[in-house]
């Protein structure tokens, strides 16, 4: 056990775990669809889980400053989840799936928020931590896919359920290193005790709300991941109206996932050197060529392309400048709580984007919701242009 502890099998483990529960989400609105739910049913359950970070996200930053141990907290919030996850398979009654699935993606949320930080002030590089929770969500999407058409429900709850225990129990056995500033060649060494220090008050932790730049952030991270977030949570339900069976819409989610993967590896090769304002802009052009294709085709082909090409790079790539853009606005002390106030606004704009999804599909269409989409991320990319973060901070090497 004690060679295990801090070794890279265990981060591998943790990360995965994680990312196999988060897969779930991208193939929910089949499942739900498949027990018999209505577009506005399946899209009620589904905001749940932004409804229920909207409370834990800020609590888990929060808690995450002051106790300054956030692997332990990762490993109980991610033990919940699976036990929630594991529940989420009996039942089929619409308030039970509610607050089941809110618990479930709630808690994924939380310990998601920690893991980033996490990954981006471990041992090991960003790239090298978080390219097993890309791993683990293609995996997932493709394991997840196969199930849903040869079993039940509860075979597949159970075992995302086991696959988070597992990530529970890897969490535990990472630890809170930070990489010298200077040559790669350098050792890695601990993060100084910092449970000694004086403890701060909520108006100094949470002051990075009185800049400006944060808050023009926040606006347009509210406006662009509710579009990107919730285009993910219906791609499969386009791909299915576009007669792609569930087998195929879990290969190609999965070969999507993959796709990011050397985004994700080589992250320390240029995410520090693209200013963010750039690395914004370039994200927000990709969601709305994505949605427009998704908004516009008739055939099944150029919506599987986009879904294996730009996808996963898009929704991958908001997450890493978040990162930095956070390192780069707000004070060290208080990343944790500014990741968390990110989350929940997040959670906002993605849970009021599902809800309103749900009667634009029933009314309009799927694809016409789509073109909504895209003139929403179109008004993120124009306030792109407004935001000023100069690039003085390495966050991926």
């Amino acid at each position: 056990m004690k060679r295990l502890k801090e070794s890279y099998p265990v981060y591998i483990c943790a990360w995965m775990g994680l990312f196999f529960g988060m897969g779930a989400s991208s193939i929910m609105s089949v499942y739900l669809n498949s027990i018999g739910k209505a577009p506005t049913e399946l899209s009620r359950i589904m905001s749940a889980s932004n409804w229920f970070a909207i409370a834990l996200l800020p609590l888990t930053g929060m808690a995450a400053d002051r106790i300054r141990h956030p692997k332990r907290l990762a490993s109980v919030l991610l033990a919940v989840a699976a036990a929630a996850t594991f529940t989420f398979g009996i039942f089929t009654d619409d308030f039970a799936l509610f607050i089941l699935y809110g618990i479930m993606m709630g808690m994924i949320s939380s310990v998601n928020v920690l893991a980033e930080r996490l990954a981006g002030a471990g041992r090991y590089r960003y790239g090298q931590i978080r390219i097993w929770g890309t791993i683990g969500y293609a995996v997932s999407a493709q394991v997840c896919g196969w199930i849903l058409d040869k079993a039940s429900g509860r075979t597949l709850f159970s075992l995302i359920s086991a696959c988070q225990l597992i990530g529970a129990l890897a969490f535990l056995m990472i630890t809170d290193l930070k990489r010298q500033e200077g040559p790669e060649d350098q050792k890695d060494v601990p993060v100084v005790d910092e449970a000694a220090k004086p403890k701060r008050s909520l108006a100094q932790q949470y002051r990075f709300l009185k800049d400006p730049r944060f808050l023009l952030y926040i606006l347009l991270i509210f406006l662009l991941q509710g579009c990107t977030q919730g285009s993910i949570s219906f791609v499969p339900l386009l791909l299915e109206k576009l007669s792609v069976s569930r087998t195929l819409i879990g290969t190609f989610l999965s070969l999507g996932t993959l796709v990011e993967l050397p985004m994700v590896l080589f992250s320390n090769k240029f995410m520090d050197k693209v200013p963010p304002r750039t690395l914004l802009i370039f994200n927000g052009c990709l969601a709305v060529g994505q949605f427009l294709v998704y908004g516009l085709t008739r055939t099944a082909l150029p919506a599987v392309l986009v879904v294996i090409v730009v996808k996963s790079i898009c929704s991958t790539l908001i997450m890493m400048v978040n990162l930095k853009m956070v390192n780069l606005i707000v004070s060290q002390e208080s990343v944790s709580s500014a990741m968390g106030f990110y989350s929940m606004t997040n959670s906002i704009g993605l849970g009021l984007m599902q809800l309103i999804s749900g009667h634009l599909i029933e009314d309009l269409g799927i694809q016409s919701m789509y073109l909504i989409y895209a003139g929403i991320s179109a008004v993120a990319v124009i306030l792109s242009f407004f935001i000023k973060v100069k690039n003085t901070k390495s966050v991926f090497t």
